[in-house]
């Protein structure tokens, strides 16, 4: 199976990087915390294009995408296990941040220091552009692009993909529940063929 997935806000906690900058900018921020909403820095008083001006600023200062968390330490394990179960790994993420640094270079450097291995890495912000079979997203607009091709795309839970009235998007609350669904796939295929 070609597995798919994102990275921020799936693999690594972009928040946390980006949160921290806002305290340092004067603002009252929860450092650990997600936004309500997907352009939350609206809130803040900040344009579009000064976001992007804070993500230029952070990547070439080394602070994001070269270094933080990953929302569980598993994660590398998770991906070498699949590898191990015969499926391959496609990461899909729309990085495009820096004006010294890159943030495609960064990304590599992260997932090497992190042990994440991967069949392939695309820039992209057409996540529907590289063919997989699943895909862990947690950008609705993304998911829904994916469902309308044909891929089985999973939701990660996260309180600005959260619909009031709820939705009726495949979803799990972590990394580690999707994983779960690749293991006990492989393990029924597996029975199945011997």
């Amino acid at each position: 199976m070609r597995i798919g997935l994102d990275v921020d806000g799936v693999m690594y906690k972009f928040f946390s990087v980006y949160n921290k900058h806002l305290m340092e900018l004067g603002h009252e921020v929860d450092l650990d915390g997600h936004p309500e909403e997907w352009d939350y820095f609206d809130k803040y008083g900040y344009s579009v294009e000064e976001f992007k001006g804070h993500l230029d600023e952070l990547v070439d200062s080394k602070k994001l995408f070269w270094t933080g968390d990953l929302y569980d330490s598993g994660i590398p394990w998770f991906i070498q296990r699949f590898r191990e179960l015969g499926h391959t790994v496609h990461i899909v993420t729309n990085r495009y941040s820096g004006k010294q640094e890159c943030s495609q270079e960064a990304t590599k450097h992260y997932f090497k220091e992190e042990g994440i291995e991967y069949d392939s890495l695309t820039f992209t912000a057409d996540k529907t552009s590289v063919p997989v079979d699943i895909f862990l997203e947690d950008h609705p607009g993304n998911y829904d692009a994916l469902d309308a091709a044909g891929v089985e795309v999973w939701l990660v839970d996260r309180p600005y993909n959260m619909s009031p009235e709820g939705d009726d998007r495949r979803r799990v609350r972590t990394f580690g529940e999707f994983a779960e669904k690749i293991f006990h796939r492989s393990f029924e295929e597996q029975a199945y063929l011997s």
